[in-house]
């Protein structure tokens, strides 16, 4: 695999590079566009723009603020939205999705809309998606979980030689290489098979995936994984194991 124009450019785990690509790709390439339409189960009016970290001023209780969601996608010829907040090694910030699905949100993001011209209505349908690596699920009910497996299901196959496009390529190895990871062999040196990880693939997924199907001695471990970091900041993994031997 060649080096990749997101490393060159040292933009490789910044999620609002693939966030911008796909947003885009999706004004600007009919096929994906259709793809990505198809796959959040919204019609195609012929008209749907994008904008991305659109600064939305909001009244609440605690004062006057702004919230800026990742990407928007809105048609006004059928009066939907679709708003997508992104996350690649980072986790939600505190209460991000739920401020996001709040009627003081959905208010003020539709009267900003209204008031340029965006939407007919500010009765517009909204429809909310938390896209992530692995799934993970957002603090709000009101959001739909999206995997970047689906982003790359929604590539076209037939792609050409336009920057974009050498993009959509590179992204689309690299969600693969991410999700088809291999585990260690036999007799390769841990730190060495760790090194290997680059791209989307961070040590730390590089270790679970080893960890995931390590065993010793008189039987398996316990493996607890979770993420601890600041609300909103880059992971800070964190891996327990223990067995049912070692307690006292």
């Amino acid at each position: 695999m060649t080096e990749h124009i997101f490393d060159i450019l040292g933009i490789g785990n910044r999620e609002d590079s693939y966030t911008d690509l796909i947003a885009h790709s999706f004004a600007t390439s009919s096929s994906f566009g259709e793809n990505i339409l198809e796959m959040l189960g919204m019609p195609d009016y012929d008209d749907w723009i994008t904008r991305t970290r659109l600064p939305v001023a909001i009244k609440s209780k605690v004062g006057r603020k702004k919230d800026v969601p990742d990407l928007l996608l809105i048609s006004k010829k059928g009066n939907k939205i679709v708003l997508i907040e992104s996350k690649v090694h980072s986790n939600e910030g505190w209460g991000q999705t739920e401020r996001y699905a709040s009627n003081e949100f959905k208010e003020s993001l539709l009267h900003y809309l209204h008031k340029n011209e965006l939407l007919e209505s500010q009765t517009s349908d909204v429809k909310f998606f938390y896209l992530t690596l692995d799934g993970d699920e957002p603090s709000s009910n009101e959001f739909n979980i999206l995997k970047y497996s689906d982003i790359a299901n929604c590539i076209p196959r037939n792609l050409g030689n336009s920057k974009r496009d050498i993009l959509l390529q590179e992204l689309k190895e690299r969600i693969e290489e991410y999700y088809s990871w291999q585990q260690p062999t036999n007799d390769e040196v841990i730190i060495e098979y760790l090194k290997k990880a680059e791209r989307l693939v961070t040590p730390y997924k590089a270790f679970r995936t080893m960890a995931d199907n390590l065993s010793v001695g008189d039987g398996e471990f316990n493996k607890y994984f979770h993420i601890s970091a600041n609300l909103g900041c880059s992971d800070i993994p964190l891996c327990l194991w223990n067995k049912e031997t070692w307690v006292s």
